[in-house]
């Protein structure tokens, strides 16, 4: 019955003082005992236990005799048990009840929990928009914004964010000031036709420089020694947006060179959406050079410029009534595809980037485009292979074939501002221009999508492959 040697000294000396005429050794291998016919009663060298020790021996000396009293009268034994309900019978309902209470309890508390959150009052902090929490954030260094993700979940998600980890590189290259504390630009490169100052080229290193830098420390060099020659604001956050500087920049901009273009509205907010529109198609043209850290650097620049013309729409609300009104044109008049109404395709495209909340999509547009393009485009071939201006004794697999190795160039570009319409503004369609800007200002500007970056270079790489005029189309 107790196969522990110390159990059984244990038990041995608990017996032995209340009945020291027992053999305890019958009783611990439960053997059957004989009721004494004299009572219990202490020998006179013996001590009588007190407090605890007594009550554990007399319940010890209770069970024994049952125990005995059993083994004696087995028949009364089968009557009581009969009596008694089984052990698996009172298990099972023990278990049930058991369960019933768990189930109850978990009733309870899970509406408990409803209740609770209902009731739940949001703190102050909670109830701040996202974007100032990042804010406020941003003036802490990494080691701090650690400390501050310790204390609650509310900043550990804030601590986190894609845009506090980039924060620590918008400063400028020159002066290492922040964008907190100055507003930060980037330079430009322009190149003109001599003959009339219309502009042909523009161009960026994209490398933030301060305005202070700029203007008042005379920086005219890039961090890798590229010229630039005029800045430009960048929109990072709506603390940081500074409209003041864009407009001083544009001034300045087209004070130097008044023929930049030629058929945009002499009114600020006009140069300032061509000037945008410029830079964006230029922008493409580079990521489409194929060198991978470029393209992910001009990315980010595109987004720049994309945050400031939904910016400047929404402050300037007819700009998009006839933004749309010359995409609804272009696509139902063949009069405004001419090359007097619309100079410039790929700057055409990026009007769409702030129209998608107005159903205005490269679907709607893409038959129009295409068809232009390749009207356009038939010039440049010409010149390229004279002798197809020829329509006798030449296939027209030839024909496609040399067409396409023309028009590459352009039909590539084409295919990246369709990349960029459906990856960042199509997809975001369903949300109106404020909400977009909100998405560029919590994350400092960078890409609205995480893994831009990675779509991008497998972009790249698809419309590289692209090598024939059938790929194109489809």
């Amino acid at each position: 019955m107790y196969s522990n040697s110390a159990e059984r000294s244990l038990y041995s000396l608990l017996i032995w003082p209340c009945a020291p005429h027992w053999n305890t050794k019958d009783i611990l291998e439960s053997k059957p005992l004989v009721t004494p016919t004299k009572s219990l009663t202490l020998q006179h060298n013996s001590k009588e236990p007190q407090g605890p020790l007594k009550n554990q021996i007399s319940i010890l000396l209770q069970r024994t005799l049952e125990e005995d009293k059993k083994k004696c009268n087995p028949m009364n034994v089968d009557d009581e048990e009969k009596k008694k309900p089984s052990s698996s019978s009172t298990s099972k309902k023990k278990r049930k009840k058991m369960n019933r209470m768990k189930r109850m309890k978990g009733e309870a508390s899970q509406g408990d929990d409803e209740k609770e959150k209902k009731e739940r009052t949001v703190s102050p902090l909670e109830s701040l928009p996202q974007e100032n929490h990042l804010h406020i954030l941003s003036y802490l260094n990494r080691k701090d914004l650690k400390r501050v993700g310790a204390v609650c979940k509310l900043f550990q998600t804030l601590a986190l964010s894609k845009s506090l980890l980039v924060a620590p590189e918008l400063i400028c290259f020159h002066s290492k000031t922040t964008f907190n504390e100055d507003t930060l630009g980037i330079g430009l490169k322009m190149e003109f036709r001599e003959n009339d100052g219309v502009l042909m080229n523009i161009t960026s290193p994209l490398d933030l420089i301060s305005k202070h830098a700029f203007y008042y420390e005379g920086v005219r060099k890039s961090i890798w020694g590229q010229p630039m020659s005029k800045w430009l604001p960048i929109y990072i956050n709506k603390h940081h947006g500074n409209l003041s500087a864009l407009q001083m920049a544009i001034q300045d901009i087209y004070q130097s060179h008044p023929n930049i273009s030629p058929k945009t509205p002499n009114l600020f907010q006009w140069r300032a959406l061509d000037m945008m529109s410029k830079l964006m198609n230029s922008i493409i043209v580079e990521i489409m050079k194929g060198n991978v850290h470029a393209s992910i650097k001009a990315l980010q620049g595109y987004c720049y410029f994309h945050r400031w013309m939904l910016f400047l729409v929404q402050q300037y609300p007819e700009c998009l009534s006839e933004l749309e009104n010359q995409v609804q044109n272009f696509v139902k008049f063949d009069q405004y595809r001419h090359k007097y109404a619309c100079p410039n395709l790929g700057e055409f495209l990026t009007k769409l980037s702030v129209l998608g909340p107005s159903g205005l999509t490269w679907n709607y547009i893409r038959d129009a485009v295409v068809q232009e393009a390749a009207t356009r485009n038939v010039l440049w071939v010409l010149k390229q292979f004279p002798h197809l201006s020829n329509f006798e004794g030449i296939s027209d697999s030839e024909r496609i074939e040399k067409t396409w190795q023309a028009n590459q160039v352009s039909c590539k570009l084409i295919m990246f501002h369709v990349f960029f319409l459906k990856n960042v503004v199509e997809k975001h369609g369903q949300r109106s221009l404020e909400e977009i800007g909100r998405l560029y200002d919590m994350n400092y500007g960078c890409c609205l999508e995480d893994n831009l970056e990675e779509l991008l270079q497998k972009e790249l790489f698809k419309i590289q492959e692209v090598a024939t005029l059938r790929e194109y189309c489809e």
